[in-house]
């Protein structure tokens, strides 16, 4: 299972996710409500609290108990599961103005939010916290934007590297060479309508019913999935015209059910075939072999020659997802993803993620009310899903 961690730790009832993941090398900072002077809890005659419940989000049982009174939550999502009650607090953000604004910069910046605190969790996930930049309410990005706070969209940028990391903008990042499809606005989720799939140019023959979006089917973006899913139906026909698209001076053979190559060395991943997914309004995602292969160590001990394999995996291995396709992670390092909730679009553009940093990335005039600032956190280790509410978006990206 690669949406999450294979461990979670159990919490004590009073200890919460921080909303940011971290690799489980680096030590946990358990957050308390109680040692903090600026948090508050949420009962259920809180308004916030109701509309988390008329959005499916939030539980509550009522009595003259405060305990039992708090807004509590209940989340599951695909094999993993939490629950807990919900409090308010600040969180600290860098703020960034547009560079052709008087005020350009950046600086420090807080933003009052309310998040799941956890005191249940299905298993041990080495976690300090998840972020959630859904679509729906209560998720973060939705919330400071109706205080007035942030745009209605947020981008990222996440590297390539082992280490990884990158950069979320609570903003749009902007950059020449972006394109844009539609987003499905009768999904929960970052529902994109795919149309078809090209390898080296040649279109792969996929039935296109395969495609169609529904609650059972369809194509979304999430990049708390580690790697990417393919349908049933499209798995076959990619993994097939990959493979034959390779040079047969490269050797292959099946890995627990994974196709692997035994490469003479990674600039060779040149010989390997280049993806091309195809979305409606016409916009082109490149997937090129360094974001579908996975280095799996070198072969019989030889430094010289690598095993890869190919990440992506058949969705009919998520129970419940067998029809869907999932663009994780792996898919999309690289490159600058926008997430324009004001338009109900999706877009992105290739770039060296690595080069980006607090002072360098571009950000647009905000729309809001007013030249609102965008918030830029850096990511070191981490990897920020976006599915829906604050506190069903797990984030994880495993080490491969």
């Amino acid at each position: 299972m690669h949406l999450f961690s294979e461990h979670f730790h159990s919490l004590a009832v009073e200890t919460c996710f921080y909303p940011f993941y971290l690799f489980s090398q680096i030590p946990l900072e358990f957050y308390s409500p109680n040692s903090s002077s600026t948090s508050s809890n949420i009962s259920c005659s809180d308004d916030r609290c109701k509309d988390a419940i008329k959005e499916g989000y939030s539980v509550c049982q009522t009595s003259d108990s405060p305990n039992t009174n708090q807004c509590g939550y209940e989340v599951a999502y695909a094999e993993a599961s939490t629950s807990g009650y919900y409090v308010s607090d600040t969180i600290y953000f860098d703020t960034m103005m547009p560079k052709e604004n008087e005020q350009a910069g950046s600086s420090s910046a807080s933003a009052s939010v309310l998040f799941g605190c956890s005191n249940s969790r299905s298993r041990n996930l080495q976690t300090d916290g998840i972020v959630g930049f859904g679509k729906s309410a209560p998720s973060v990005i939705l919330q400071q934007n109706s205080q007035g706070v942030s745009p209605k969209a947020f981008s990222h940028c996440l590297t390539s590297s082992d280490d990884g990391g990158g950069i979320v903008v609570l903003g749009k990042v902007v950059k020449p060479g972006l394109v844009f499809t539609p987003l499905v606005q009768s999904q929960p989720r970052y529902n994109l309508n795919m149309k078809s799939i090209d390898v080296n140019g040649k279109k792969v023959r996929i039935n296109s019913s395969l495609f169609t979006t529904s609650n059972t089917r369809g194509t979304f973006v999430d990049s708390g999935t580690s790697l990417s899913y393919l349908a049933d139906g499209v798995y076959e026909p990619v993994i097939s015209a990959i493979d034959n698209a390779v040079p047969q001076s490269i050797r292959a053979f099946s890995n627990n059910g994974q196709l692997c190559y035994i490469v003479p060395s990674r600039s060779n991943l040149s010989l390997f075939p280049v993806l091309a997914l195809y979305f409606e309004g016409g916009a082109r995602m490149t997937v090129g072999p360094e974001n579908y292969l996975l280095l799996k160590g070198a072969y019989r001990e030889q430094e010289s020659e690598n095993l890869m394999c190919i990440g992506f995996l058949r969705s009919n291995e998520l129970e419940g997802y067998q029809h869907i396709t999932i663009l994780g992670d792996l898919v999309l390092r690289d490159k600058i993803f926008v997430y324009d909730l004001e338009e109900m679009r999706l877009g992105w553009a290739n770039y060296n993620c690595s080069l980006l940093n607090k002072t360098t990335v571009p950000v647009a005039s905000g729309s809001f009310r007013r030249n609102t600032p965008s918030y830029c956190s850096g990511l070191k280790a981490l990897v920020v899903a976006m599915t829906v509410g604050i506190a069903s978006c797990w984030v994880h990206r495993q080490e491969y």
